[in-house]
């Protein structure tokens, strides 16, 4: 039997080890696995949040059973596209997942049949949940809703510790972690262009222009696609200037080719990418046409000649951000975001996309 772990921890290790004892495994594969695997398992160069390279992966090898580790693939569906394909997988497929990946989505599980469980709010705009928690009694228990890798739950004894725990630190990134690592990152007198629905919007709310005429943004929905274009030409019009394109995946693919253009003419754009795998947040997996998948647009714009990275932890983006701005070329670092995260705004329209 041929065997595919998914994952690059302690817990896949053991996976492996275990593994390894049997005797009807022949042979074991880690993606992407770590050093201390190579004893049991075969290592190979894949992130555990590319779900059809892993299939792929699957099928080329002759897998007989791929065990998956970490919760957030299984959310984004990997188990289901195994199963599609008829390869036979361990782990929930993601409707079942749920139950892990949104703490929001347990909680109200449990409301509608009747399981008993704390008083408890679910909230996107931090002052709601501070409002919440006046009308509680500390200590507080303040949860990231979606994967947080084990680091999740903060048990805060006043209301200044669960302010500070709303800063999260959940896997995939929540868009307003992106927002502010931007916004830490940026000089004074940047040049920002957001691009996108879930990312503009978070954008809008979250991070300040100073100087005027800097701030560029798509406009209504009807004009997607033109944030990598204004980003080329404001860096053509301020050459002196950081110029950051923060763009939704979307939004970006109607315009990515203008990487090419950066590299032929030498114009060092930094493109930030909100990777959610699809137009607009659907918590609910219910969207006709919604799926785009996880596009490694890092390794297109590395294959135009741009500088290129992907980003899953959220401590990595401003390490990410600084080597993409010393690049001394186009650059591209494509973030993994969480497909749930819903921007909230003053409704104009009983109509939402």
């Amino acid at each position: 039997m041929r065997v595919l772990v998914v994952g690059a921890g302690a817990r896949e290790h053991a996976l492996c080890s275990s593994l390894a004892r049997n005797p009807v495994v022949d042979r074991i594969y880690a993606a992407p696995g770590n050093a201390g695997m190579r004893e049991y398992a075969t290592l190979e160069h894949l992130s555990v949040g590319d779900i059809p390279g892993i299939a792929e992966f699957c099928e080329r090898e002759s897998i007989d059973l791929t065990v998956v580790g970490p919760e957030m693939p299984l959310v984004a569906g990997l188990a289901d596209e195994l199963l599609d394909r008829g390869l036979p997988v361990f782990g929930p497929t993601r409707d079942a997942a749920m139950i892990e990946g949104s703490k929001t989505w347990a909680r109200e599980l449990c409301q509608r049949h009747g399981i008993p469980g704390p008083l408890f709010g679910a909230f996107t705009e931090p002052s709601e949940a501070l409002a919440f928690l006046d009308r509680l009694q500390a200590p507080y228990v303040v949860k990231a809703d979606g994967l947080a890798a084990g680091k999740g739950v903060t048990i805060a004894e006043s209301r200044a510790e669960a302010e500070k725990a709303m800063s999260t630190d959940q896997q995939p990134v929540h868009p307003l972690r992106l927002c502010k690592e931007v916004r830490d990152f940026l000089d004074r007198d940047a040049i920002l262009v957001v691009d996108g629905q879930e990312i503009l919007n978070y954008g809008r709310q979250s991070i300040p222009t100073f100087v005027p005429r800097h701030r560029l943004n798509s406009g209504v929905f009807g004009t997607m696609g033109i944030g990598l274009p204004f980003g080329v030409g404001a860096k053509v019009a301020k050459p002196d200037n950081q110029v950051l394109v923060l763009h939704g995946d979307g939004s970006f693919g109607l315009n990515a080719m203008e990487l090419d253009t950066c590299v032929r003419f030498n114009i060092p754009v930094v493109t930030v990418v909100s990777l959610n795998g699809g137009w607009t947040a659907d918590p609910n997996r219910e969207k006709t046409g919604r799926e785009l998948g996880y596009t490694k647009f890092h390794k297109m714009a590395e294959a135009l000649g741009c500088h290129g990275e992907y980003v899953e932890d959220p401590a990595q983006i401003r390490p990410a951000l600084e080597r993409a701005f010393k690049a001394d070329a186009p650059a591209l670092v494509n973030v993994l975001t969480d497909w749930r995260a819903r921007a909230t705004t003053a409704a104009f329209s009983v109509y939402s996309t």
